[in-house]
């Protein structure tokens, strides 16, 4: 009675991945580029203040620095991060904008913090083909780095020029 009550379980083995290998391809591109467009943004969260009444989002800063650095090791837990960090800015964070801001400005916010998580998710998800490579660097040049660039200019440099 006592053995048909505690039998043992069947063993399953799986077989284990190489560590070597990331889901981005082994050499590990699409890593290195996610990094890199995550520290870039935090040079951009940090020049917010400069046009507009408001602090730097200190927690939004060491967020993205300890992923960016996980990115540029390679780590699959940064992945993650970056992945959950990139989906809450590319769904929750347009919600606060149409809240807090006007459509014109709560459009232009969106295209620009899309250009900066739309190429984390296009870097990070699947293999890292020349062509995923190419489109999530240039929607972050020409979205991100371009767009917010022309704004921040715009702003710094309006007072000077309008009067």
């Amino acid at each position: 009675m006592q053995a048909a009550i505690s039998t043992p379980a069947a063993h399953v083995s799986y077989p284990a991945l190489p560590s070597t290998e990331v889901s981005t391809g082994p050499n590990g591109w699409g890593y290195r580029l996610a990094g890199l467009v995550l520290f870039v943004s935090i040079l951009f969260t940090g020049a917010d203040p400069l046009y507009g009444q408001t602090m730097p989002a200190i927690s939004a800063i060491l967020i993205n620095l300890w992923v960016s650095i996980g990115l540029l090791f390679k780590n699959k837990h940064a992945r993650w991060a970056a992945l959950a960090r990139a989906a809450i800015g590319v769904l929750i964070w347009p919600i606060f904008f149409f809240i807090a801001n006007d459509p014109l400005t709560t459009i232009l916010l969106i295209v620009v913090n899309g250009g900066f998580y739309v190429p984390v998710l296009l870097l990070l998800t699947g293999q890292s083909k020349v062509w995923r490579l190419v489109s999530g660097m240039g929607i972050f040049l020409v979205f991100g780095l371009g767009l917010y660039g022309l704004l921040l200019s715009l702003t710094l440099f309006a007072p000077y020029v309008l009067y």
